[in-house]
């Protein structure tokens, strides 16, 4: 959504401030006076304030202190996770959306939570940013300095940001808001998460262990990280030679002198069970279990799948935005200094000598009236599937089978690997799906995983 508003603003306006922030420590660091001060506002009787008080006055220990340490009673925040802190929070916070949106004239605050976005132009970004101070400081709350940011995106305009605005970069997981209104990669912090995944992978105590932190941290983290598993058009076709190229880097640094993930997956199964002397295929590290495989998760496949599928920049569609709202400027034009106006016969209206109003009027109101603004915002939203694969018979019989084998992703996997299986196993099953013991697997893949702090 924020991509789709750079694109547009900078286009459209010429220019697009952006800001973000969340505040330090929200939810410990709320004080109860401020909860109940919000709850009195919003009518919430004394009997429950009273109550809520109680409950957030919770008397504790710290075991760092010691056995004879003196019992606190709690002040600030709530427990995380409850209904009561996310009724609390939510109550605060829409203060702040409301006021946002009163003092910049119906801009829109957007939040995940305690972190927030703001974009617009330059002036009602800094009257939004004065405002969620003013906010702060009367609720007792900080500002993140470290995920607080701004940044200008524009064609033409190159002076210095308003210096009431947050100093810093504006970020979505790895990813960092360049003045072009594109996304890059930041990475620092990629080879910070590269490291850490490293160390996770090491202290596993079973391979179900690895593949699992594998398949979660290394694949759906870093997927989301860097814009999710299915980008839209917005980012253009050159974020996924970006996300390609961060993985590329995950799998040349985790993986180092086993040079891929399959030699890598072989590797550990050596390591951990010596005795195995048949040659592990790379059907059987990557198939899914419903098959009898392992179900490593390889990210390129997916990459791969959306290569040619997306736009190569947002440019194209706002081009064509252009190109229509022009088209049909002309054409009302045409028609109106020919008297061919639907409808102006039937008022008696006589054309103004000063001629039809300028493109510029034409589109003041295409936010609220503009079909062709509409179709640009949806198609820059969109998300493009991944390519399909044509797959044989026998791949079809698998794949309506009881394994329940569906989505693109393991599809592409049983006709890649659909030879080596047959030669292999004389058919697309590893094993006899009877004997394989899935509740074991399940209860196994279920086991939370074990962070090594």
């Amino acid at each position: 959504l924020l991509n789709v508003e750079v694109a547009m603003g900078k286009r459209l306006n010429d220019e697009v401030t952006v800001l973000q922030s969340d505040f330090q420590s929200f939810g410990p660091s709320i004080p109860h006076s401020t909860i109940v001060a919000v709850l009195k506002f919003f009518g919430v009787s004394k009997h429950w304030t009273d109550f809520f008080r109680r409950v957030l006055a919770v008397p504790i220990i710290f075991k760092e202190d010691g056995p004879h340490a003196e019992v606190r009673v709690r002040q600030r925040g709530t427990q995380m996770s409850s209904p009561l802190a996310d009724v609390c929070s939510e109550l605060m916070l829409f203060g702040m959306d409301f006021a946002v949106w009163q003092r910049t004239s119906g801009l829109r605050l957007y939040r995940l939570h305690d972190d927030f976005w703001l974009w617009g132009s330059e002036d009602a970004c800094v009257r939004g940013w004065s405002t969620t101070a003013d906010f702060a400081k009367v609720m007792g709350l900080d500002f993140n300095a470290e995920k607080s940011g701004s940044i200008r995106v524009s064609r033409t305009i190159t002076r210095p940001l308003a210096a009431s605005l947050p100093k810093g970069d504006v970020r979505w997981g790895f990813l960092k808001l360049t003045s072009t209104g594109y996304f890059t990669l930041d990475h620092a912090l990629v080879d910070k998460h590269i490291t850490a995944l490293i160390g996770q992978l090491a202290s596993c105590k079973s391979l179900f262990a690895w593949i699992k932190l594998w398949n979660t941290y290394g694949v759906k983290f870093f997927t989301s990280m860097l814009g999710g598993e299915r980008p839209a058009n917005c980012f253009g076709a050159q974020h996924i030679t970006l996300m390609q190229r961060c993985f590329a880097r995950v799998h040349e640094k985790v993986f180092e002198d086993d040079t891929t993930l399959a030699n890598k997956v072989r590797k550990e199964i050596k390591r951990r069970f010596p005795s195995f002397i048949a040659d592990v295929l790379d059907s059987f590290v990557f198939l899914p279990t419903a098959v009898g495989g392992l179900g490593v998760l390889n990210p390129f496949i997916t990459l791969t799948q959306l290569e040619g599928r997306m736009i190569s920049n947002s440019e194209v569609i706002m081009d064509t935005l252009h190109q229509a709202e022009t088209t049909s400027y002309h054409t009302a034009r045409s028609l109106y200094e020919q008297r061919q106006t639907p409808g102006l016969q039937q008022h008696k209206y006589q054309p103004s000598r000063s001629g039809f109003f300028p493109f510029s009027e034409y589109v003041r109101a295409r936010e609220q009236l503009s079909h062709e603004l509409l179709k640009a915002y949806k198609s820059l939203l969109h998300r493009p599937k991944p390519s399909e694969v044509h797959v044989s018979a026998e791949v079809a019989s698998v794949l309506g089978g009881p394994q329940g084998l569906k989505g693109p992703y393991k599809i592409w996997l049983l006709d890649l690997y659909k030879d080596e299986l047959v030669q292999n196993f004389g058919g697309l099953n590893i094993v006899e799906m009877k004997l394989l013991p899935m509740g074991m697997v399940k209860m196994a893949r279920k086991e939370r995983i074990k962070w090594n702090v």
